[in-house]
């Protein structure tokens, strides 16, 4: 939204909820893979309204690790629930998560977690 300064403005998804709307709002997240052992590391969402989902995770680096082996099939990848951070420390995985939260891109960019 553009503000009163006629610059753009982040209103935070919640205040736009009127009557009983269920927007899931990211409460958690655990990254269910070694970060040291795996290139792709598969992360699990918890939203306030009790579902799951799930993506991937990865740095540029561990990006191009798993794209160099020379046994990849097939030899390249399309994933849309993956996302590229900078590094793998919880910060930059919080300060991301929480940013395509507000943006409302997080479900775009993750798969729903049966059960």
């Amino acid at each position: 939204m553009i503000g009163d300064h006629s610059k753009q403005v982040w209103i935070d998804k919640r205040y736009f909820v009127d009557g009983k709307a269920d927007i899931p709002i990211l409460k958690s997240w655990n990254l269910d893979d070694s970060v040291e052992n795996y290139d792709l590391i598969e992360t699990t969402l918890k939203f306030g309204n009790g579902t799951k989902r799930w993506c991937l995770l990865t740095t540029p680096e561990k990006l191009a690790n798993h794209l160099s082996q020379s046994n990849l099939d097939p030899p390249g990848l399309h994933i849309k629930h993956l996302i590229i951070l900078r590094t793998m420390n919880d910060v930059d995985i919080e300060e991301m998560l929480d940013y395509l939260d507000e943006q409302g891109e997080l479900e775009q960019a993750s798969l729903v977690l049966a059960g």
